[in-house]
């Protein structure tokens, strides 16, 4: 896969199909790659939520939720549901995805714009990681209301009777607008780098498979086969990301599951009252979610892109008789590689 067309560089002249009904890389594209991040963060996150569930548990109450087998027997035991939150986990980060791949596509796109394919493809994983970035920032001041009520809803005993709406309700009644966002910044800083580490770390894996352990060009094998390889890389750059974020992530619920105008509350506070071996708690639980969450996004994500893409395109050609659908479903695969990497 040249390195350029990764990068998100516009067609040649040649490439392009003039009956093409949302061409790569136009304001549909990026639409689609938006709808995408959608479905797979709204997903995958939502079905995993019963390991997010006992996580939060492990890292707000740590002496009675020890590890993850006793934390999973306790909540069976007394009656606490697994799926607390889940539709705060379905719409805060299927509000997020949109942003996070459809910004990201954006990002990526303009950045060649802006110095061209040579220097994009020399500096390429700065790029990316750029782009990633930036976009993660963005889509997290869209998550940050969601995540600050569902870790209510997780870890907090007042708010076991609400749902995401009454949870909603009850923060801004009782602390006002500004309490939806109060956690931004440590929210920020576990998911920049968790999405800049899990983008690199994916890049790093499927090149590294494809290189060493296949010996072969990735255009060598069926599309099935790269998803696949994807998925494995995907799973795998999980796990790294969320080895790197996880000390953030238990701060995060630290501070959003203390009182209010107590020490834990603060970034500061919460670390000094976690110590190192504190900020490794829930460990266990998060790295097969991440892990899964990684993989899943992949595969959820590139399959929605590319169907919405194609289900546009035939709803356009059936409406035009004179563009053809087998031809835009056919280029289809010659645009596959330009495709973003899940986050």
């Amino acid at each position: 896969m040249p390195w350029d067309r990764a990068l998100n560089t516009p067609p040649k002249p040649e490439e392009v199909n003039p009956h093409r009904a949302i061409p790569p890389y136009s304001p549909g594209f990026f639409t689609i790659c938006g709808i995408g991040g959608v479905v797979a963060c709204s997903f995958t996150r939502s079905m995993l939520t019963p390991l997010d569930t006992m996580k939060v548990h492990m890292q707000s109450e740590p002496k009675k939720f020890p590890n993850l087998k006793t934390t999973a027997a306790v909540m069976s035991r007394e009656g606490l549901s697994f799926w607390r939150g889940w539709t705060a986990n379905a719409v805060g980060f299927g509000c997020q995805g949109f942003f996070r791949f459809g910004l990201y596509e954006v990002l990526k796109h303009k950045h060649v714009e802006a110095v061209g394919p040579e220097l994009a493809t020399q500096h390429r994983f700065k790029f990316y990681m750029l782009s990633a970035g930036i976009a993660e920032a963005t889509a997290d001041i869209v998550l940050c209301p969601f995540e600050t009520v569902k870790l209510r809803l997780q870890a907090r005993p007042e708010y076991v009777n609400e749902n995401l709406r009454s949870g909603m309700a009850k923060l801004i009644r009782e602390e006002g607008l500004g309490a939806l966002w109060r956690n931004y910044a440590g929210l920020a800083t576990r998911q920049v780098p968790y999405t800049v580490s899990k983008f690199a770390s994916f890049e790093v894996l499927l090149n590294f498979t494809y290189d060493n352990l296949l010996r072969a060009p990735r255009a060598a094998y069926s599309p099935y086969e790269q998803l696949g390889v994807s998925f494995i890389c995907g799973y795998g750059a999980g796990v790294i990301c969320s080895i790197i974020s996880h000390p953030q992530d238990t701060i995060v619920t630290t501070m959003t599951a203390a009182k209010k105008g107590s020490p834990e509350a603060t970034m500061a506070g919460a670390l000094r009252s976690l110590g190192f071996m504190g900020i490794w708690r829930g460990l266990s639980a998060r790295l097969p979610m991440i892990g899964a969450i990684g993989a899943f996004q992949w595969l959820v994500y590139e399959t929605v892109k590319m169907s919405v893409w194609r289900l546009a395109n035939d709803a356009i050609s059936a409406a035009r008789p004179e563009t053809s659908v087998l031809t835009v479903v056919d280029n289809d695969a010659n645009d596959r590689d330009s495709s973003a990497r899940p986050q």
